[in-house]
């Protein structure tokens, strides 16, 4: 996915977007599931087993 396509589907700008990149905590939850309802099925498992190792150690 290209950053202007992720930065689409947050609803944020390029600019924003690098730096919610830059600094993960920052990102909204409105955001995330923007650049998620976006990604292919291979993409969101990813996404879902990073966000479990995270919360679910």
């Amino acid at each position: 996915m290209t950053l202007s396509t992720a930065s689409e589907l947050a609803n944020v700008t390029v600019q924003t977007y690098i730096s919610r990149e830059r600094h993960p905590e920052q990102f909204r939850l409105c955001e995330l599931k923007g650049v998620y309802d976006g990604m292919t099925d291979t993409g969101k498992a990813i996404l879902r087993d990073g966000l479990d190792e995270i919360f679910l150690p």
